[in-house]
């Protein structure tokens, strides 16, 4: 076995982290934040605390992802075996060497999480709000109304709050898998659209328009007032969600709500990359 060592000390704050006996570890290639390059890492999880070392013999660890900064974790759609730790200045980008050891390390990432959610939780009986994403259109979750409110995105185990949207009502969407139109409750909160069978149900479906780049616009289709939100992050495949609404200043209005939310996130993830800084370890 490897040598696993019990102090980890942040250069930048002096802090000092514990991260003997680890709650799971194993090897995932790394991509630079900075140089972009792949690197292969030995990952060390203990809490909500990921740390990485050159190798299990290498001492003490070379940084530290905190996943108790409200982060996400995702399987990445562009990386075989991708594993993707979203923050407000970059995402973080892991490669597992397969399909299982992704799924363990994605499972494993999210119970830090949660555990971070639970210590939280402790420390706080008032219910204040706890960022899980991407600064301003990013997820969140009250600690009080965590269960009530919070849906979990069942492929990439990420938790996203709709409990104060900024827009909901009725829609009318058709089924991507088979084509059908049924009415569906739908909410606008933050970056996220999320799809639910009444209002008291929690969302079954959900979309992301920070991860992807979308565009919405209106369709000539057979149903009057009809709009759709399409994926455009791939110009050979795209992926659309068409809905309508009941009259046609309903759909102007969701139309404007949804065309703000993707002008937003493209105002902040270009501030982002206009305010990451260009070198670093």
């Amino acid at each position: 076995e490897g040598f696993i060592p019990e102090v980890f000390i942040d250069k930048l704050t002096g802090r000092r982290y514990d991260c003997s006996n680890p709650d799971f570890t194993g090897w995932l290639t790394k991509q630079s934040k900075w140089t972009f390059t792949w690197r292969r890492r030995f990952f060390m999880l203990k809490g909500s605390k990921l740390f990485f070392a050159e190798s299990e013999y290498a001492g003490a660890p070379k940084g530290l992802i905190d996943l108790g900064e409200r982060m996400t974790v995702r399987a990445s759609p562009e990386h075989p075996g991708g594993i993707e730790i979203p923050t407000a200045a970059t995402t973080f980008i892991l490669l597992a060497d397969d399909e299982p050891t992704r799924f363990e390390w994605i499972r494993a990432l999210q119970s830090g999480i949660e555990h971070s959610l639970r210590k939280d939780m402790e420390r706080s009986a008032s219910g204040v709000v706890l960022s899980l994403g991407l600064g301003s259109n990013g997820y969140h979750a009250s600690s009080r109304e965590l269960n009530e409110h919070t849906y979990l995105d069942k492929y990439t185990g990420s938790l996203y709050d709709f409990g104060a949207p900024q827009l909901s009502g009725w829609l009318t969407k058709r089924s991507k898998h088979w084509g059908d139109w049924r009415r569906r409750f739908v909410r606008i909160q933050g970056s996220v659209l999320f799809f639910a069978e009444s209002e008291a149900k929690t969302p079954h479906g959900m979309v992301d328009m920070a991860q992807r780049a979308y565009c919405v616009r209106p369709v000539v289709d057979r149903n009057k007032h009809c709009f759709e939100l399409a994926d455009q992050s791939d110009p050979s495949s795209e992926v659309v969600t068409t809905m309508f609404a009941d009259t046609e200043k309903e759909k102007l209005s969701w139309m404007g709500a949804i065309g703000r939310v993707i002008a937003a996130t493209a105002r902040q993830n270009a501030q982002i990359l206009a305010e990451a800084p260009r070198v670093g370890i």
